[in-house]
């Protein structure tokens, strides 16, 4: 059984960046959807593209140092070589950003006749790219928060200051005119802001300056496998957009990135647990607690899955209502790639932390075997079918990309480590809920045809017929009084009758 200290902590820290996570979620969304209406579909596909652009040099640019450091850094007592650990990673990717976004600045051109059409959006492409170095910063900054086990500053400066400075730059640019280019000079002062601020709340937590025991070469051997991966997993999640614009048209481009973040959002509680799990799974590691990392991993994943369904289940099922809500009706014909998105992002969801898992191991080699393997499969297949089908074929190709990423980490944790995150209760859990939540949803459906207000409402409801789904089907275990313990406490409530149902 897992210590129930460390679950506690897993949860607190969990809640806190949930409540973060989902602001800046939707704070993002509130962000394209005033972009995608003001500027519409077609310019919107063009600035959807150069964010796709720069996230992919970002994340080239952090070498795999996002995960390397925190891992690191939780290792350490001493504070001089957990201030080794982060300003070795802060230096060398500093470095590379400035090396990546002075490349692609040359280039900006040619890229933006190639997927962007022409040379008027130059320009566009070329404030985007200034963002990069900042982003970075912002990010290593994160990075050394993680490592120190900090929740609230992460929640403080990436969660809340970047999306809502985005949005406060954004609309104050729309307003006195800016136009097109609004989006991305709103992009570089967020990042440049939020950069400064998360530096200050990580000095807050040990000071920057000081003694440093450099270490460059454990961060490198181990981060090295992770750039691959990274890069590998952000072009599986920007490759289709970047892809529909050099094979299709950008208002497709549009369509589909007004389907894609809503599906992302089933990644929410997923990442939630995430900035956490990892310097938690590797300090267990470390201590020769893998069966107690197994355990963690159970319960995490199963309650993923649990709280995650019912919006699965909405998008699904609902989702012309659902872009009409947000978007306008310009954008409901993108619903089927919601629908087939939605799939790929629920596996990602229902199979846990798993290529966290593997990283607390050390073993960063299979993690990028696993993005290699998706990001081949869905390029293969966006070849195929973007041409063909548009963003359908896009989503047709993002899905069984992750379906297919996540089956191979699951053979990878089973078989190489005998580790998984299925147990009974999982099993009971992860059955009884589609069989009871779809077929009401769809006789719902079919009946009253319900509006995106109403549909987004429901979700909660279905959250709460889902925890009593879960009871019905045996799917409580014992571990799961430490989650009814901090959930009455943190309310504070007394919930009745379900410790009972604890085997």
């Amino acid at each position: 059984m897992p210590d129930a200290e460390d679950i506690e902590t897993l949860l607190s820290s969990a809640t806190l960046i949930l409540i973060g996570t989902v602001l800046s979620s939707v704070s993002g969304l509130v962000e394209r959807v005033i972009i995608g209406r003001v500027l519409g579909p077609s310019e919107y596909g063009t600035v959807s593209i150069c964010l796709a652009i720069v996230t992919l040099a970002a994340t080239t640019s952090m070498f795999g140092l996002t995960q390397g450091v925190p891992r690191y850094m939780s290792r350490f007592d001493s504070i001089s070589k957990r201030r080794g650990v982060w300003a070795s990673g802060m230096l060398i990717a500093t470095l590379l950003s400035i090396v990546v976004t002075s490349s692609l600045f040359v280039f900006a051109e040619e890229l933006s006749v190639i997927l962007l059409d022409g040379t008027e959006y130059t320009t566009l492409l070329r404030i985007f790219l200034l963002t990069i170095p900042f982003l970075t910063a912002l990010k290593m900054a994160v990075s050394g928060i993680r490592g120190e086990e900090n929740t609230i500053y992460r929640t403080y400066s990436h969660d809340l200051l970047y999306p809502l400075a985005r949005i406060g730059l954004l609309g104050i640019l729309f307003l006195i005119g800016v136009g097109t280019v609004a989006p991305s000079i709103a992009y570089v002062m967020g990042a440049l802001i939020t950069a400064v601020v998360a530096l200050y709340l990580l000095n807050k937590l040990f000071s920057l300056t000081g003694a440093i025991n450099w270490r460059f070469r454990e961060l490198v051997l181990f981060s090295a496998p992770l750039i691959v991966s990274m890069v590998m997993s952000i072009l599986l999640t920007r490759t289709d957009t970047i892809m529909i614009g050099y094979f299709r048209t950008a208002t497709e481009a549009g369509l589909y990135s007004a389907a894609y973040p809503i599906a992302a959002g089933l990644q929410l509680v997923l990442s939630s647990f995430g900035f956490l799990y990892l310097p938690l799974a590797s300090r267990l590691d470390a201590e020769d607690s893998r069966d107690e990392t197994e355990a963690v991993y159970e319960l995490t994943t199963k309650w993923i899955y649990i709280i995650t369904f019912p919006a699965f289940a909405i998008f699904l099922l609902f989702p012309g209502q659902i872009l009409t809500f947000f978007w306008g009706s310009d954008y409901s014909q993108a619903g089927l790639s919601l629908s087939i998105l939605s799939l790929g992002f629920f596996s990602s969801a229902a199979a846990g932390r798993n290529r966290e898992t593997i990283s607390a191991f050390g073993y960063t080699k299979y993690v990028m075997y696993s993005n290699i393997l998706a990001f081949v499969v869905n390029v293969c297949m966006n070849f195929y079918l973007i041409p063909r089908y548009g963003h359908t074929g896009a989503a047709i190709s993002s899905a069984v990309s992750f379906i297919a990423l996540n089956l191979f980490v699951y053979i990878i944790l089973e078989y190489k480590f005998q580790v998984s995150p299925i147990s009974k209760y999982s099993k009971r859990t992860f059955s009884a809920l589609p069989v009871v939540l779809l077929p009401l949803l769809m006789l719902t459906k079919n009946i009253i045809d319900p509006t995106g207000v109403i549909v987004i409402l429901s979700i909660p409801f279905l959250g709460v017929i889902s925890i009593l789904v879960v009871i019905i089907a045996g799917g409580l275990q014992p571990e799961d009084g430490v989650v009814l313990s901090f959930v009455e406490e943190k309310l504070p409530i007394e919930i009745p009758y379900i410790r009972g149902w604890l085997k």
